[in-house]
């Protein structure tokens, strides 16, 4: 005759409640796991696409800076060539002043006598 199965070798086959409410939490959590991993892993690629276009705004800032700054410069390197220009220009014009006032005054010198 068969032997009867035991209640106890059906319940150690199976897990209890307990233990099965454990193995669903457990795999709760690793389903939350996965779901941050993959949140994680988007944000790391937005942050870096982030970074990129912030990387591509600053170089072209700078460029434009650079342009504008260059073109500054020119034109002040320009404005100092005309002053320049301009301040041997009036060193000639008191000279001839200078000049043409001691020619005065020696000519009124010579008259006055």
């Amino acid at each position: 005759m068969p032997r009867p199965k035991s209640s106890k070798s059906r319940e150690a086959r199976q897990p209890s409640s307990a233990i099965q409410h454990l193995l669903v939490l457990v795999e709760d959590i690793r389903t939350e796991v996965r779901r941050i991993a993959e949140g994680h892993s988007t944000l790391e690629r937005k942050i870096e696409q982030f970074r990129i276009e912030v990387n591509a705004r600053i170089n072209d800032l700078e460029n434009r800076m650079n342009l504008g700054f260059r073109e500054v410069f020119q034109r002040l390197d320009r404005l100092e060539q005309r002053m320049d220009r301009a301040e041997q220009e009036l060193g000639h014009i008191k000279q001839a002043v200078l000049e043409s006032a001691k020619r005065l005054e020696t000519h009124e010198q010579a008259h006055a006598r």
